[in-house]
């Protein structure tokens, strides 16, 4: 990387580390906010714009009491949102798979169930294991 950097620009002495890995980082934060607030209730992601919108301004306020490094990101452009998703998208829990209590204790019962199904068929394995070793006996 740092040989192609060096070709393409000589006179900067551009690095991967820390040059790259900084830019890298600091890109990661901010998809990381923007993100962040378009999945909260009352903001969207605006394709056209490329930036946030904001159902309210109390929304707004609201949000960005509880989120400083939010604050800049209101009506602001960030073109880079869509590709860095490709990057940093699957960093990012989605609440996919989540289970609410109940829905946990309802499949554990099942288990237990399941469980108590796998003993049944493993006695009945055993019962049939004795049976043909008696039969070998007798021949």
């Amino acid at each position: 990387m740092e040989k192609v950097l060096n070709i393409l620009c000589p006179c900067a002495e551009l690095k991967a580390s820390p040059h790259i890995e900084t830019k890298l980082k600091w890109w990661k934060i901010q998809y990381s906010i923007i993100y962040d607030i378009i999945n909260t209730s009352g903001f969207a992601w605006n394709d056209v714009k490329k930036c946030i919108e904001v159902d309210s301004n109390e929304a707004w306020e609201t949000y960005v009491q509880h989120h400083k490094n939010a604050v800049e990101w209101r009506n602001k452009s960030f073109l880079l949102f869509d590709r860095l998703a490709n990057f940093f998208g699957k960093d990012h829990a989605n609440g996919k798979g989540a289970k609410v209590p109940s829905e946990m204790m309802e499949k554990q019962g099942n288990n237990e169930v399941d469980a108590s199904d796998d003993n049944d068929t493993e006695e009945k394995r055993k019962t049939r294991g004795k049976e043909a070793q008696v039969m070998k006996t007798e021949l």
